[in-house]
């Protein structure tokens, strides 16, 4: 067998810190518990929305950046982050992390100014920033190659349920109290979070000549912030808006030159050519579509449950648990058909299956049994599960020499980008085919959303709208499917051959 490069078999055979079994458990735990705290934080106050409103009189768009300022600043300081906690240490990273977030939360509470408030949520999507790629590159660390492929499948679980738990969640905590609540329930648990993490996390050894790159961080966050910015804006301000082609055409100029940039250093702090790797290359195409497809149906299916039927927020999420257990109970499947057939072929048939539950999903209509609806969902969870343990292993597995922070927020910021994007275009595509199916002369209000138009208390212009949503609905959802089912010919084709992760691969290499 052709012996691999002798960096790549470092990185895939670093020894794991010393640590007993029962310590690598509560490392486990207490670094999943940051990160579902801060994946759950993405979506939590999309359902107190209308309660935020009330409490401090925001208007549309500074609700819509109360919401998104979070996952702006979080998804633009993934990459800086994940290669500072290379250079200087991991879990002064995730300790510094979680008490910004921390404390961001907590003097949320105490506003009703949504300026503020805003800054305030920005602020803590600085923290989730540097808490996201941490968790996995420590979990990395402190777990024998052997054992990594589990590591993934509960670290990719926690991702894919976090942010449906949190809506439960969220629910939940409304039902009896108002808006602050929810960001008094992050403060609170962070602060636990942290305190954990502290006793419990080991400290490593960084970098014996750590060599910052402050170019590259302001290329790639701003680069990052200006696409994240101009899709998350697009379905309100139009594709064609001058302000979302200079924001959208902005980052990717600066991600040009960041790509440039690191591709001159000796020691770059992301090495782009790893994109060209089978391995590194198509986890990374998996991640993006997968979570494209997943954010955006997410957005979508909260709108279909809460509006045309009709359920409470609390319900709504609840719902989203069908989902949910299908992560979970999928994504240990995956690992274990991972080790015989390799990660690829998985992580493309977990595209399918996803592409599957989502055309389930788009034939049925306001009048379909709930039962089904529900049913048709588990497929769509089942996808997730079984796409992201493969993914996140091809990235992981073929990060070089300690880059296992890096490769952890390129998987992250991949995810946040290609989830940002989903929104944009899938709610572009409900709206134009919403806006398009509205018959002649509805009331003016129904044209602006949905919920406007039911706002009425009209039955016709309700039954009209709802018409004309559902038919902006299935097609979005289709369109959504047919990406997943190109996404998954590409990683099939493009993926790496054989058996097992690249890892495992690596460690045969040896012998």
């Amino acid at each position: 067998m052709t012996r691999l490069p002798e960096p790549l078999l470092s990185a895939a055979l670093a020894a794991p810190v010393p640590l007993p079994l029962g310590r690598r458990r509560a490392v486990t735990v207490a670094l999943c518990s940051a990160l579902g705290l801060i994946v759950a934080s993405v979506s939590m106050l999309n359902i107190a929305l209308p309660d935020l409103a009330r409490g401090t009189g925001a208007d549309t768009t500074e609700l819509l950046w109360i919401v998104n300022s979070y996952g702006l600043v979080y998804a633009a300081l993934l990459l800086p982050a994940g290669a500072v906690g290379d250079l200087f240490g991991r879990r002064r990273l995730l300790i510094g992390g979680l008490a910004v977030f921390g404390l961001a939360n907590a003097a949320s509470c105490f506003t009703d100014t949504p300026s503020v408030l805003i800054a305030f949520r920005a602020l803590a999507g600085a923290g989730a920033a540097a808490i996201m790629p941490t968790t996995l590159s420590v979990l990395v660390d402190v777990h024998a190659p052997a054992e990594r492929a589990k590591v993934y499948v509960i670290w990719s679980s926690v991702v894919g349920v976090g942010s449906i738990v949190g809506l439960v969640v969220s629910g939940a905590l409304l039902e009896p109290w108002s808006w602050e609540s929810v960001l008094a329930f992050n403060a609170i648990a962070a602060l636990v979070i942290l305190v954990v993490c502290v006793v419990v996390t080991p400290r490593e050894q960084t970098d014996d000549d750590p060599r910052a790159d402050p170019v590259g961080a302001l290329l790639s966050g701003f680069g990052l912030a200006g696409v994240v910015l101009g899709v998350i804006e697009a379905p309100e301000w139009g594709w064609t808006d001058p302000r979302v082609l200079l924001a959208v055409g902005s980052g990717i100029v600066l991600l040009v030159a960041f790509v440039v940039w690191e591709s001159r250093r000796d020691r770059p702090m992301l090495d782009v050519a790893l994109f060209r790797r089978r391995e590194y290359g198509s986890g990374s195409l998996a991640v993006l579509l997968q979570w494209l497809v997943a954010f955006g149906a997410f957005f979508l299916l909260l709108q279909f449950l809460q509006l045309v039927r009709g359920l409470s927020p609390l319900e709504a999420g609840t719902t989203m648990l069908a989902p949910a257990l299908a992560i979970g109970a999928f994504s240990p499947v995956a690992e274990r058909v991972t080790r015989v057939i390799g990660p690829a072929p998985v992580a493309a048939v977990g595209m399918v299956v996803c592409a599957a539950g989502l055309v389930a999903v788009a034939v049925t209509d306001a009048d379909t049994s709930f039962w089904i609806v529900a049913l048709a969902l588990v497929p769509f969870g089942a996808g997730i599960g079984i796409t992201s343990v493969p993914a996140t292993a091809m990235i992981m597995d073929d990060a070089p020499p300690n880059g296992q922070g890096m490769a952890s927020a390129v998987n992250d910021s991949t995810r946040e980008v290609g989830g940002a994007l989903g929104i944009a275009v899938l709610g572009s595509i409900l709206n134009d085919r919403y806006l398009s199916t509205l018959p002649f002369g509805i009331a003016e209000p129904a044209r602006d959303s949905l919920a406007s138009a039911l706002a009425l208390g009209d039955a016709t212009t309700s039954s009209a709208a709802v018409d004309a949503f559902m038919n902006g609905f299935s097609a979005a959802l289709v369109v959504a499917a047919a990406i997943l089912l190109l996404g998954a010919v590409a990683v099939a084709a493009w993926g790496p051959r054989g058996r097992g992760s690249a890892g495992q691969d690596r460690a045969s290499a040896l012998t």
